[in-house]
């Protein structure tokens, strides 16, 4: 795999390509690995798109500008549904972005959708979710594995860059390895849980999933950090120092 940030970074992709890449694998594969339980509108993401190319010919880009991340579908993304994977919640419209959404947005991320999840990140497979069970992009008789399995099978088809996940007790780690890519678990605390529908709130931690490293831990970088709305977050290694 190619580090998809270090291609924009040296202008070997654009942001407009990357995303349009990403929406045609969204058109010809979500519909059989049931990855996204929410793809947002496209034409009200071209323009933040089009921002991200902008910034790179003028040479003042931010640390994630243009690179195409999806969310688990228990982080609240402003004016898209948060369902947490179960019918309870499928009319629920978040009234703000989780902090670690707004984190990605200020770095230059382009937020393409909610990823399916077990409900209420109950679950190790990604079978007990309200939109129906996520299968592994590289066997669909299989399944993606769990609770983040709709975000590991986003980033091993190609449908995002990147994925955001939550891990109370393997649930990015374990889709990860189901589905071939990488699975970062930080240290609880590292990143803010504010937005985030819980499954167990001395546990949850939110994390990243993708299919390279230095990728990743750019991402991990932006999003890490102390947050006044969540008391257990804790400074980052940069504010530290």
């Amino acid at each position: 795999f190619k580090s998809m940030l270090k291609q924009l970074k040296q202008n070997k992709i654009s942001a407009k390509q990357l995303f349009e890449r990403c929406m045609a694998n969204c058109d010809k594969l979500n519909d059989v690995t049931r990855a996204y339980t929410h793809i947002f509108p496209v034409q009200k993401l071209e323009s933040v798109v089009d921002d991200c190319d902008t910034n790179r010919k003028l040479n003042t880009p931010r640390a994630l500008e243009g690179l195409t991340i999806a969310v688990k579908d228990n982080f609240c993304v402003k004016g898209y549904p948060t369902t947490a994977g179960s019918k309870m919640l499928e009319n629920f419209v978040a009234p703000y972005d989780a902090t670690i959404v707004k984190m990605l947005k200020t770095s230059g991320a382009v937020v393409t959708g909610k990823t399916n999840m077990d409900e209420f990140g109950m679950g190790s497979y990604n079978v007990h979710s309200y939109f129906g069970p996520v299968k592994n992009p590289l066997d669909v008789r299989r399944c993606a594995g769990g609770s983040s399995g709709g975000s590991a099978a986003a980033v091993a088809s190609g449908m995002c860059a990147v994925a955001i996940g939550s891990d109370t007790g393997g649930s990015i780690r374990l889709p990860a390895a189901y589905c071939g890519i990488i699975g970062i678990k930080p240290a609880y605390g590292h990143v803010s849980r504010h937005g985030l529908i819980p499954y167990a709130n001395s546990l949850d931690t939110p994390g990243v999933l993708c299919n390279y490293i230095s990728d990743g831990m750019e991402v991990l970088r932006c999003i890490d950090g102390q947050d006044e709305n969540d008391a257990t977050s804790m400074p980052s290694s940069r504010e530290m120092d």
